[in-house]
């Protein structure tokens, strides 16, 4: 692999776009890349390995509809369900049609404002009971108005209400309304749930006609449950067990229970003071605890939410003062940034999505489960634009100097290899142009863009030809 070159090209108003991220299991999507161009109003799919455009798809929306800046999404199938500019609308690419479309109004409530999810940190579990909510934790990841989006019902979340709509069809099966406000509805393809913020108390309806649901020991199953998988809660309990010599005897059971009837599909069992939480759509990474008999470092398992199914990973190595976990995956490789707590320096990764790294990045192998690399990463931003498609890491960060009475910034740029681990590119330099909010990638080419609103950032591992250096010098 080549080092990597830049190239800084004055462009023309380029405005933000959004990446669709569809699941790593869907082969289909394994060679497109899909967008939303709101200037544009369209949905766009691209061959990622020749570059062309398979698709272009014109997006409705109402003209008096507020923009987020971020259009909720999820792909239901081969289909892609969207609710843009207050229509929900879902379009098949195989077909290259709009199936059908319908308005659900508007609602301008700060808590629907949707954003694109982050990853989140690992839990420790040595700090877990039965009464922490873990559900809670997570929903700051909600899509917006979008809150149900599967194969029977899709539900559209309103300021006191609910609307669900048929899947095949796009008629309104049925509604509520009084809904408590900025309440937290979630659902499966048998039951619907609406909490209460307020109070967290819950109320299921039935999916196919939202007649109201008694489930026995709903409370206490969605105050242990980590995230949904199809019908199923992921629940993760940790019981207490006695204590000899200071230490934890007891165990943390993680399992998959069904929403409607409370069967177990399947239990595992994992070491007190583990650190877990979900990788990808339907994945879960287990840090176990340090143990002072070991020398080889904590063990690492990554876990089929499916399945059941356990994989060992090669060993952690220990590390002291760590102030969390964050994981991260994609189709070949499983990654883990591990924070260290002497993190100083403010900087910021502009607008685009990205997630803090000041300690390791660790590499795994999917299918084998050997450590591939590591890398020690001081006061950076991983950029999480393209993250699954790009071929490599990119981190970003922009501090404030000042000068005098002059301030400016300066941009810190890192690329790796992502499956080397290898530095590609380190810069650090002034930067005065407006900063970046989005990343295109052009395969065929093997070239990264960093694009802002009037200006591209290059980095390309091909030679730079004299009319590319004479563009990039205008």
């Amino acid at each position: 692999h080549r080092a990597l070159q830049t190239m800084r090209l004055a462009a023309a108003h380029i405005p933000p776009v959004q990446e669709l991220v569809p699941p790593l299991e869907m082969p289909f999507y394994s060679d497109l890349a899909v967008q939303l161009e709101p200037q544009e109003q369209r949905l766009s799919f691209q061959s990622r390995r020749t570059g062309e455009w398979t698709w272009l798809a014109p997006l409705r929306g109402l003209a008096r509809a507020i923009d987020h800046g971020y259009s909720p999404y999820k792909f239901l199938g081969h289909r892609v369900v969207v609710v843009h500019r207050d229509v929900l609308q879902i379009l098949s690419p195989v077909r290259r049609e709009l199936v059908w479309s319908t308005s659900v109004g508007s609602s301008p409530d700060i808590e629907f404002q949707p954003h694109r999810p982050v990853p989140s940190g690992l839990i420790d579990t040595s700090a877990l009971d039965d009464n922490d909510g873990l559900f809670w934790t997570f929903r700051d990841n909600r899509q917006g108005r979008l809150a149900v989006c599967n194969h029977r019902a899709i539900g559209i979340l309103g300021r006191r209400s609910l609307d669900v709509f048929d899947p095949q069809s796009g008629k309104l099966r049925w509604s509520h309304r009084n809904l408590p406000v900025n309440a937290l509805v979630f659902g499966t393809e048998e039951a619907i749930c609406v909490i209460d913020a307020s109070n967290e108390q819950a109320l299921v309806y039935r999916t196919r006609d939202g007649r109201p649901m008694v489930l026995p020991q709903f409370h206490q199953n969605l105050q242990q449950a980590l995230t949904l998988i199809d019908n199923d809660l992921i629940q993760v309990t940790r019981t207490s067990g006695l204590r000899l010599f200071n230490l934890a005897v007891g165990k943390v059971e993680v399992r998959r229970r069904n929403l409607v009837t409370g069967t177990d599909r399947w239990a595992v069992e994992f070491r007190p003071g583990t650190h877990l939480g979900c990788l990808g759509e339907d994945g879960l990474l287990a840090i176990g605890p340090k143990e002072r008999k070991s020398q080889g470092g904590q063990s690492v398992e990554f876990l089929d939410l499916r399945t059941g199914r356990r994989q060992m990973l090669d060993r952690l190595p220990f590390h002291k003062n760590v102030d969390g976990f964050t994981p991260l995956i994609d189709r070949d490789r499983i990654y883990l940034l591990v924070n260290h707590g002497d993190y100083g320096n403010y900087n910021y990764g502009d607008s685009l999505p990205s997630t803090r790294i000041h300690g390791t990045v660790f590499a795994w192998d999917r299918s084998s489960g050997r450590l591939l690399w590591s890398r020690k990463i001081n006061d950076q931003n991983l950029i999480l634009d393209r993250f699954e498609a790009s071929p490599v890491l990119i981190f970003l960060a922009r501090n404030w100097k000042q000068v005098g009475q002059a301030t400016y910034t300066t941009l810190h740029l890192l690329a790796l290899n992502k499956e080397t681990g290898e530095p590609l590119h380190d810069s650090q330099t002034p930067s005065l142009f407006n900063g970046f909010h989005g990343i295109q990638l052009t395969e065929p080419e093997h070239e990264v863009e960093l694009v802002s609103y009037n200006m591209r950032l290059r980095l390309t591992s091909a030679p730079l030809t004299e009319e590319a250096r004479a563009g990039a010098e205008r």
